[in-house]
């Protein structure tokens, strides 16, 4: 690949000078020819000027050039901008349908025709359980438009919102504004359509102030310039939106097996149990084995992302790692300063592989999937090799990994001897963590796997020269990501789950719609805050929890544990004055049996204190100990071997030992 098919019109990049007394610059590329680059500075005067594509090629190699992941120009209102998940249910089924129908057939046919398209819509259908199957004319309309705008859903979003109305044909100066304004939404800018016939309206209304009344010129509606547009060939608008070297790729020729070339092209997802018993951060009580939801990319072979924790898999433990997998991973070095390596891994995929699992056939995750345009494959049952490198990299974790851990457990009975995990589980979860994060970043990324062929940290690198990954705002990813749910908006907002969620702004919009049901989204991991979509504007609206000291931070399991403790011990009737006093009941619970087992062990089954450690939310990315739920604000309780704690610590912990992870001769 050129280095003038790397720099495609729109890319934006970091220049490093050689000088140290020179300022690093922001540029992005306005166009390019064979010899030169046209780069717009976007930091300092806003002009345009022109370097060779032998100087960037130097640049590049000797690492002076990177690529961002956000324009400076991106807006905040974006973030809160409509998704899938605001249209109304019966809108939403049917872009998921024709998601469903393009997504399949993108993987199967090279040409969009009868020919084509006829044999396979019988089959697709059966398979969507689809008793009116589109026409093949319907299907290749959906994917030009799919196509043509960039390969977002919204290009499959239905007309409810956007009407109009046919006209019969129009003047020759009319022509020519409408060849105007698509020209100006064939740009970098990439405008909406909308926004094209906007301009179209602006010309002819300028134009009809120099005529007289019977001489003045009629608008086209905004279907007629929609269809215009869509006429246009695809390729060419993809081109001039998108750069050429993503209308090279959506254009190529696509055959049935996929030909890996890019890096998140696809990623493969699973779960597992560990094998591997680990303990309480302050006070050592045995947690049991925590979850692991794991991807790998299978262009390079990297680690992409995990959470782990004691939630089962759920649509929980998929959006952590979907979060995981797409943001930047700037925040490991600063937690764990003695990791060596960044872990580079980050951006949207393209394809996720994963097994029938019902966490799978999640449709909030189907929802958040599409809205991310990120498509799917299902693993047939009892055929794991389909998913093989993650399948493998389970078994590279248990065998170089946790091998010598204390608290290991075995899969074969027989192994175990006299080894008990749940007595000799001695490594607590921050430790283990931190270990994994280590294991990931510096020994597993550095090292050679696929019999010694990929080192994939490397093989990352190499990739993403040519193809980029693509990123989304974390702001907007937050609201992508959560649960979508459906409320009357009364006085006094928003009810979810007896808790209340209301603002000024959530005031004015009832003002503005009345009493009508809205939609919003629910973070399951966080209930502090609700995002509320705004029809009128399609957007949307932050809303704290009336009771925020309550909510914040609160998980969707724990207010359940809540309720429940509520209704059978203090009254059968939901009061939320309750709930908070089951909350801090629940404290007292768990600082007693924290206390209990300080001073006597424990014994009989763990099941109690996994559940703990789930209530606690005792996972990578938030608290690794029971401790933190009886420390909260308001419950001043202090086990009685607190005192002991500090130099109980130093005889438990466990040193991250890197010897023991020497490379295991290739293999994956």
């Amino acid at each position: 690949m050129t280095i003038v098919q790397r720099f495609t019109e729109g890319t934006v990049f970091k220049f490093f000078p050689e000088e140290e007394t020179q300022v690093e610059k922001l540029f992005r590329v306005e166009n390019r020819n064979e010899k030169e680059l046209a780069l717009r500075d976007l930091l300092q005067s806003g002009e345009v000027l022109k370097k060779s594509i032998e100087e960037i090629e130097t640049s590049l190699a000797a690492g002076r050039v990177e690529f961002v992941i956000n324009s400076p120009e991106s807006l905040e209102e974006d973030s809160l901008s409509e998704d899938l998940a605001s249209l109304p249910k019966k809108q939403r089924e049917e872009v998921l349908r024709r998601f469903k129908y393009v997504s399949k057939l993108r993987k199967s046919v090279d040409s969009w025709t009868e020919k084509s398209l006829s044999p396979l819509i019988p089959e697709i259908a059966r398979e969507l359980n689809d008793s009116k199957p589109p026409g093949w004319r319907t299907l290749a309309r959906w994917n030009a438009a799919y196509s043509s705008n960039g390969q977002t859903v919204k290009a499959l979003f239905t007309d409810y919102i956007k009407q109009g109305n046919h006209t019969s044909r129009l003047p020759e100066e009319v022509e020519d504004f409408i060849k105007q304004a698509i020209e100006t939404y064939k740009t970098k800018e990439r405008i909406s359509i909308q926004e094209a016939w906007d301009n179209l309206d602006g010309y002819i209304t300028k134009a009809n102030k120099q005529r007289s009344e019977d001489e003045k010129l009629k608008t086209p509606c905004y279907d007629i310039f929609r269809k215009r547009i869509k006429a246009e060939p695809p390729y060419e608008l993809m081109m001039a939106r998108e750069g050429k070297r993503k209308a090279d790729i959506e254009f190529s020729s696509t055959g049935k097996s996929l030909n890996l070339e890019r890096v998140l092209q696809r990623v493969e997802v699973d779960h597992t149990k560990l094998d591997v018993f680990v303990v309480d951060d302050e006070n050592f009580l045995p947690l049991g084995r925590p979850w692991l939801t794991t991807s790998i990319d299978a262009l390079s072979r990297s680690i992409t992302g995990f959470y782990i924790g004691f939630h089962p898999p759920s649509f929980l433990s998929l959006i952590k790692l979907l979060k995981s997998i797409i943001i930047p991973k700037n925040y490991i070095s600063e937690k764990y300063p003695e990791i060596q390596n960044p872990w580079i891994c980050s951006g949207v995929p393209e394809l996720f592989v994963f097994d029938n699992g019902k966490e799978f056939w999640s449709k909030d995750l189907e929802v958040v999937l599409a809205e991310l345009n990120i498509q799917t494959q299902y693993n047939p049952v009892q055929k794991p090799w389909l998913k093989g490198k993650v399948e493998r990299l389970y078994g590279t974790i248990n065998k170089q990994l946790l091998i010598d851990l204390p608290g290991k457990t075995f899969c074969n009975i027989l192994e175990r001897g006299d080894y008990d995990p749940a007595k000799n589980a001695v490594i607590t979860f921050t430790t283990f963590t931190e270990i994994l994060y280590t294991w990931v970043v510096d020994i597993y990324q550095q090292q050679p796997v696929a019999k010694g062929t990929i080192i994939p940290d490397l093989a990352w690198k190499e990739a993403i020269l040519d193809f980029p990954p693509r990123h989304v705002d974390p702001k907007r990813l937050d609201v992508i990501l959560g649960r979508t749910k459906y409320s009357k908006l009364r006085r006094g907002g928003v009810q979810y789950s007896n808790l209340r969620y209301d603002s000024d702004e959530l005031a004015m919009l009832r003002g503005r719609i009345g009493s009508g049901t809205v939609m919003y989204k629910v973070d399951p991991d966080d209930l502090g805050y609700i995002h509320v979509f705004n029809e009128s504007e399609r957007r949307y609206l932050k809303v704290p929890a009336v009771d925020f000291e309550y909510a914040d931070g609160l998980s969707e399991w724990q207010h359940k544990v809540h309720k429940k403790y509520a209704r059978k011990y203090i009254c059968a009737k939901y009061r939320h004055d309750d709930v908070v006093a089951a909350r801090d009941a629940i404290k007292e619970l768990v600082r007693k049996e924290i206390e209990r087992w300080e001073s006597h062990g424990r014994t009989g089954k763990n099941s109690t204190s996994v559940r703990a450690a789930r209530y606690a939310k005792v996972a990578d990315n938030s608290t690794g100990s029971l401790t933190s739920v009886t420390k909260e604000p308001g419950n001043n309780a202090v086990s009685s071997n607190s005192s002991d704690s500090s130099d109980q610590k130093d005889d438990w912990y466990v040193p991250i030992d890197r010897s023991a992870w020497s490379s295991s001769g290739g293999e994956e």
